[in-house]
């Protein structure tokens, strides 16, 4: 799993791995989970909702069609997601419904979006932040322990730091699995990784108990959102080589290739001989190696960076600056007269690609500003 970018991946990051890989300072780590899907966003009938910057440097909301919903009245503004958008106004943050109305008042310094009916927020008293959870209805918990770092929720519990190693909380804030690894992950699909003070990892389930041995090597906190389960598999490096493993701990394909990504949508990025392709659960190709570049699959469409005619002959010079769109079958969709040097919402530096979110996606625009642009590539509004 080596070559990972990791100016590209630092928004998973939640959390410092003690003793295997230098933390960021808690304020920044505040507001690295900033993925997304389009279950999570807000729906105002059938439409979506997507945050866009006006020219008066405020943040508003347009629907699929480009027209504003809500007016650029905001100094910062998220993803809805469970149908309520973190924003901040006056140095604040709150949330508001899809009709722009504050639900929540602006009274933190931090807001994670919603997941499973709770969002992370956190205030300062004094030179103390306090980190703590928030219910639609406002209802809040701070608890002590978490003031060293926490994660969102994720099956039920959430991951907290406290004094260098890692447990899980419950949705009313009780320690369910005590502070005891170096690092730990969310859950999916009923395990999480866990490292061992070895900088070996393996899984566990939500009472705790050890599903799969830690023998895995830790490589880094850069690829932790790589090793949670899809599709019922999960990447694991063997011998330098990356293979996949199911919930059984079973290896299911081979540790046969290069570098890969975990599995979304049924496929899952590989690389071989310098070349990125997708495979499926099988471990079959669906879509040959021959990218530069590749994003994971949403909304049943991924964004590709080809060779130039150059480079596919074996030149050393750069790269073409276009990403593509293909569907799932490997087919261009993408609208040719479009170029995004960074696709699939690299848009800002602390932000993990979106991917398509219901149907559109953000894309940054001759490197200067960002657009929205359909499954066919076309631009549905653009930053003026």
């Amino acid at each position: 799993m080596a070559g990972i970018t990791l100016s590209i991946i630092m928004s998973i990051l939640l959390f410092i791995c003690s003793g295997c890989q230098a933390g960021l300072p808690n304020e920044q780590a505040a507001t690295l989970d900033n993925r997304i899907s389009s279950q999570e966003t807000a729906k105002t009938g059938t439409q979506l909702l997507y945050p866009v910057l006006g020219t008066n440097g405020k943040w508003g909301y347009i629907d699929t069609e480009g027209t504003v919903i809500i007016d650029y009245i905001y100094d910062k503004a998220d993803f809805f997601k469970e149908g309520l958008a973190a924003v901040s106004s006056d140095g604040k943050w709150g949330f508001i419904n899809p009709d722009g109305i504050f639900i929540i008042k602006p009274q933190y310094d931090f807001c994670s979006g919603f997941k499973e009916g709770l969002s992370k927020v956190v205030i300062t008293e004094g030179n103390t932040r306090k980190t703590g959870f928030i219910n639609k209805e406002g209802e809040t918990f701070f608890r002590s322990f978490l003031n060293g770092n926490a994660g969102n929720f994720s099956e039920g519990l959430a991951v907290f730091e406290k004094d260098g190693l890692y447990g899980y909380i419950d949705t009313n804030g009780n320690i369910c699995i005590n502070p005891q690894y170096t690092y730990a992950g969310e859950f999916s699909e009923g395990l999480a990784v866990v490292v061992d003070e070895n900088c070996m990892y393996g899984y566990i389930d939500r009472n705790g108990q050890v599903k799969i041995q830690a023998q895995y090597p830790f490589n880094g906190i850069e690829y932790l959102q790589y090793l949670d389960f899809h599709d019922g598999l999960s990447l694991v490096e063997i011998e330098g080589k990356s293979g996949f493993i199911n919930t059984d701990g079973d290896i299911a394909i081979e540790a046969v290739f290069d570098n890969a990504r975990n599995f979304s949508e049924g496929l899952a990025q590989v690389q071989t001989g310098g070349k990125w392709g997708y495979i499926n659960t099988n471990g079959e190709w669906v879509i040959n190696p021959e990218y530069k570049h590749c994003t994971k699959f949403q909304e049943a469409y991924a964004f590709v960076k080809p060779f130039d005619d150059e480079e596919a002959k074996g030149s050393s010079q750069g790269l073409t600056e276009d990403f593509m769109i293909i569907d799932a079958n490997g087919n261009v969709v993408s609208n040719t007269t479009v170029s995004y040097p960074y696709g699939g919402g690299y848009t800002f530096p602390m932000e993990w690609h979106t991917g398509f979110v219901g149907e559109l996606a953000r894309v940054i625009v001759d490197e200067v500003g960002f657009a929205y642009i359909n499954k066919s590539g076309d631009i549905i509004w653009l930053m003026e």
